[in-house]
């Protein structure tokens, strides 16, 4: 019947390489078999043969001579073979059992449906391209295989492959995608009953061995991430003074740059619906909006701290310091400070929750700095809408009377403050300095912010280290060839973004126009003028002029508390009487 021809379709190859690999599905999906039982069962069936089982090596008599170092080394190129041979079978049984099925065809009429076209361009993407790879690949492997007993151009291959222009690229294509693969797909196990019911008996056909379809999903990345380990296990019985020692290095270095790849568009994507939904719930108001989806921008912390501040309104009457709770973005080139308030009941009955933005500053005008806790001394005093208020008893008097406003160590002994920060924006979004105090709720959670928004400290007398938000760049005004591994090749013309500066004249910078980090010698480049260059120069003028005095907190306007309704409801005015009442 059609599962009996199903499992007779893979075993049509008699090649003795191949015996016990006939049923067998990629063996790091066996964890997903829904119970132990099924988990043994793939475990027994996806036994591999290995290099020395081959009968065309066992009849070679090099097993006798053939050292056990050298032997474990034919073992692990015989197993990129073998695992690449199951890889591409369980890609086999996707595209076939499921993919092309009849119970998840796109094309059915109307009424027959199950998937709809955009369900199952998102399912399944880009699976039938990745699978033609995979031929490619083991193809040439089979080849090699077959002309030798002894396996030695394994990585050769893989590094043949690797450097091809973008021929990697569909995994990175499928990783990317990955995550609305496996949100559709939960989306239909919830809401459509077809799907499940037709997706469940694909799923209980021998050829699956109890497998679900999302344990088939996950095959490419898994693919992608085990090529690096397979080569470390080459390179392990390997010696520096081997023929391939270094080309196998040179591909294990390709296929951990294609795994970051990977990594990294998965992570974009999570990052930009993570900032869509950020842009829907952040409201600047008056302030100078700004678009926050961007291909360059992540979310980086974000967090509930108290701001300590002085009430606007009654300065002259006694200010009084009080504890606002507010929410911290802090983004990789931006800081948002926002408020949270409500915006009601959505359609399930849920509070929406929605952000006020009180200020803002791009990070490398922001400065976070540890302030010392204070013993208890004023005990605080509720105020409106829940929030806690400690008044600045005499003698403390506003340090800048004029406007009102009090000065950080002012504010800290008034609210006896615990795990509290200056926060600092040397240019926030009206173009001018403001200063805040900020607490946080235990210890931990300030360093953790301090470590965030502060770049790593230098560990060596006349080192500067910058941030990825606020680096210096330079341009090449002699070329250099470089002398270690860890070093740039430099060109006339080209920028270099810089991370670290060291005192014999060294920098650690990244190339921009391939993203390459390296070393390279700074008599060989020329600063130039940036962001960077501007927000340094800001920076200094901040700390000149404020270098005698002490820190003016900025001023935030409370918010106001609910107004009551009246008893009763307003008198309108009669119409005999609109004209009066208009002149009045």
């Amino acid at each position: 019947d059609e599962e009996e021809e199903e499992e007779e379709e893979f075993e049509d190859d008699d090649d003795a390489i191949y015996q016990g690999l006939d049923s067998a599905t990629y063996e790091s999906i066996g964890k997903y078999a829904p119970n132990k039982k099924l988990r043994e069962s793939v475990r027994e069936t996806k036994k591999r043969m290995l290099w020395c089982e081959q009968a065309k090596v066992r009849s070679s008599g090099i097993l006798s001579s053939i050292k056990e170092a050298d032997r474990r080394l034919q073992e692990a190129h015989f197993e990129v073979i073998t695992s690449e041979i199951s890889y591409n079978r369980s890609l086999k049984i996707l595209i076939d059992h499921f993919m092309d099925s009849n119970e998840l065809s796109p094309e059915l009429p109307a009424d027959q449906r199950v998937l709809s076209r955009d369900s199952y361009k998102l399912l399944f993407s880009n699976i039938r391209i990745i699978h033609e790879m995979s031929c490619k690949i083991l193809d040439t492997l089979r080849d090699q295989e077959s002309q030798a007993i002894c396996l030695d151009t394994v990585c050769d291959t893989l590094y043949e492959f690797a450097t091809q222009p973008d021929f990697f690229d569909p995994y990175v294509t499928y990783c990317k995608n990955q995550m609305y693969q496996l949100r559709e797909m939960k989306r239909l196990q919830e809401t459509s009953p077809r799907f499940n019911e037709a997706v469940n008996g694909l799923e209980r056909r021998p050829i699956c061995q109890g497998l679900p379809l999302l344990s088939f999903f996950t095959l490419p990345t898994q693919r992608i991430t085990r090529l690096p380990l397979l080569i470390v296990a080459i390179i392990d019985w390997m010696q520096p003074e081997d023929k391939y020692y270094q080309i196998s290095q040179e591909a294990l270095e390709l296929t951990q740059a294609l795994v970051r790849k990977c990594n990294e568009a998965a992570r974009s994507m999570e990052r930009t619906e993570q900032l869509i939904d950020l842009q829907q719930k952040i409201d600047f108001g008056k302030i100078r909006q700004l678009p926050l989806v961007s291909s360059s921008r992540w979310l980086v912390r974000s967090g509930e701290l108290t701001l300590l501040s002085v009430e606007k309104a009654v300065i002259r009457k006694g200010a009084r310091v009080h504890r606002q709770p507010f929410h911290l973005f802090l983004f990789n080139d931006l800081l948002i400070m926002a408020k949270k308030k409500t915006t009601g009941l959505g359609l399930t009955g849920d509070t929406s929750v929605a952000y006020s933005v009180i200020d803002y500053a791009w990070r490398s005008a922001v400065e976070l700095e540890d302030l010392p806790d204070q013993a208890a001394s004023q005990p605080s005093v509720p105020g409106a809408n829940g929030l806690q208020y400690a008044a600045v008893q005499p003698p403390l008097h506003p340090q800048v009377s004029r406007h009102g406003s009090y000065d950080v160590a002012t504010v800290m002994n008034a609210a006896s403050a615990q795990n509290a920060m200056k926060l600092v924006l040397i240019e926030n979004a009206y173009h001018k300095n403001a200063v805040f105090l900020v607490v946080a709720s235990c210890q931990s959670e300030k360093y953790r912010w301090i470590d965030a928004v502060n770049p790593a400290q230098p560990t060596t007398t006349g080192e500067t280290i910058y941030g990825q938000w606020d680096c210096p760049q330079v341009k090449v005004t002699y070329p250099y060839a470089s002398c270690q591994p860890d070093e740039l090749t430099l060109s006339g013309g080209e920028v270099i973004k810089v991370l670290r500066k060291m005192p014999d004249g060294w920098y650690e910078g990244e190339r921009l126009r391939d993203g390459l980090v390296g070393w390279f010698p700074s008599t060989h480049c020329k600063e130039i003028q940036n962001e960077h260059t501007r927000m340094r120069n800001l920076r200094q003028h901040y700390h000149i002029q404020n270098a005698n005095k002490k820190d003016v907190l900025t001023p935030i306007k409370p918010e106001k508390p609910a107004s009551k309704p009246s008893k009763s409801p307003r008198k309108l005015p009669r119409l005999g009487r609109l004209n009066s009442v208009e002149k009045n």
